[in-house]
């Protein structure tokens, strides 16, 4: 039998939206495992990671950060565009 990929966040979009239920997402900021964490491309990847989200599963009635933004395991801390997050946010959002 072949394995098949799924789309877990899809499912769960899909299953939200049959049902009248307003779909959110969560989204940390503090990914201390990803190799940027702690430089100005780790915005980058995490403005990435946010406009999948926002552009691939309907409307989003929630989005939640948390405010974890603590020391990674390379020393560093992530100093977080959060404007820039907004105006993204409502880019791909707001004009649905």
């Amino acid at each position: 039998m072949e394995k098949r990929e799924r789309d877990i966040v899809k499912e769960v979009s899909e299953a939200c939206h049959k049902q009248g239920i307003g779909f959110g997402i969560y989204l940390s900021p503090w990914d201390r495992h990803e190799k940027t964490y702690g430089s100005d491309a780790y915005n980058t990847f995490f403005e990435n990671q946010l406009t999948e989200l926002l552009s691939n599963y309907g409307t989003i009635a929630e989005v939640w950060f948390d405010g974890a933004c603590g020391e990674g395991p390379n020393g560093k801390k992530q100093v977080m565009i959060g404007m820039h997050t907004t105006k993204l946010i409502r880019k791909l959002q707001l004009l649905q």
